[in-house]
């Protein structure tokens, strides 16, 4: 059976959140977020590379890889050290939001982006801010709590609904494997 997304709750501690959005922020790196062009991405965006990162989201990394090889099916690359995770923070004072896009490579040459894995790293209550998967119609994942994983295939529409009280915190990155040519 093909899913569209797969979630798990409780995969990080709030005291692991608080952990992991501090090496972020403390390892950031002067990248540019290649965020969709056609989207409205309103939110301050820290990147990292996965090396100072990979002790604490290593437990993530390893589910991605069982739920794509029970749910998904997709040749993946190995994610290397050198791979980047963003840390986005939405908040209410900038309304902060992702409109509706899908998840892709820029590249032309031997990758493409197959599965994009988030957690939730908000350590402080929010309102709003709802994930939300287009797939068979619009659905809103409630079950994307501080501390869950959530994965989906990168080609599905996506969007962070305005944050409206607070600030919600999430961690992204996204698995590549070959390109179909």
């Amino acid at each position: 059976m093909r899913y569209f997304y797969y979630h798990y709750p409780f995969v990080f501690s709030k005291e692991e959140l608080i952990i992991i959005n501090n090496t972020i922020i403390n390892n950031k790196e002067a990248l540019e977020d290649l965020h969709s062009k056609n989207a409205i991405k309103k939110c301050k965006v820290h990147i990292s590379k996965y090396e100072p990162l990979k002790n604490i989201l290593n437990k993530a990394l390893e589910l991605i890889y069982f739920s794509n090889t029970e749910y998904f099916g997709y040749h993946l690359y190995q994610f290397s050290n050198h791979d980047c995770v963003n840390l986005n923070v939405y908040s209410d004072k900038d309304k902060g939001e992702y409109t509706w896009h899908m998840d892709g490579s820029n590249s032309q040459d031997f990758h493409d982006i197959k599965l994009t894995a988030i957690i939730n790293t908000s350590d402080k209550k929010y309102e709003g801010g709802d994930f939300k998967i287009f797939c068979n119609g619009e659905k809103i994942v409630k079950e994307l709590k501080p501390g869950s994983l959530l994965i989906f295939p990168s080609y599905y529409n996506h969007c962070v609904t305005p944050v409206k009280k607070g600030t919600r915190k999430s961690v992204s990155f996204w698995i590549k494997g070959p390109r179909l040519k």
